[in-house]
């Protein structure tokens, strides 16, 4: 063999060879790729469980049906001008929990902030009404074990 076909068939051996640890270095890689995928997968679906089961154990059921009562009462019908509504409940509320309350031609008779008992189980707000009519009070109650209830109910001033 002369120098130049050395040459060639060494330059060929080295391609084949570098071919060889390359193609097989990808696959090692692939599947390095595929087991961590495999493995995030796992992970994301035993975190998925472990997520569904600390909100079904550690978050009691809270509804509509966590309100205790209200004042003035669903559909009463009022001779006295209220001066406040309030919202009672039997779990804690959480910060930024809200009643409005408006007439029936639409104008917001609030005065100024709502207020949170101490016990954090009463939400109320001071209302200013002047004129008879249909009120309608809508709350927005922010749980402290997580969750938000909404509701609306109407009472009457004659």
């Amino acid at each position: 063999m002369d120098k130049d076909n050395k040459i060639v068939l060494g330059a060929v051996l080295i391609l084949l060879v570098g071919g060889y640890y390359v193609t097989n270095s990808n696959k090692k890689t692939e599947e390095k790729s595929t087991t961590k995928q495999e493995d995030q997968v796992k992970l994301d679906e035993e975190g998925a469980k472990t997520t569904e089961e600390n909100k079904t154990s550690e978050s009691p059921a809270v509804t509509s049906k966590s309100v205790v009562s209200t004042d003035p009462t669903s559909n009463a019908s009022l001779t006295t001008k209220p001066t406040s509504v309030s919202v009672k409940v039997d779990k804690a509320l959480a910060a930024l929990s809200e009643i409005k309350v408006v007439s029936d031609k639409n104008v917001d008779v609030v005065t100024t902030g709502n207020k949170l008992s101490t016990d954090f189980k009463t939400l109320s707000v001071p209302v200013s009404i002047s004129v008879v009519g249909t009120y309608t009070v809508s709350y927005s109650l922010n749980w402290v074990v997580g969750g938000t209830t909404t509701g609306s109910y109407k009472f009457t001033v004659k």
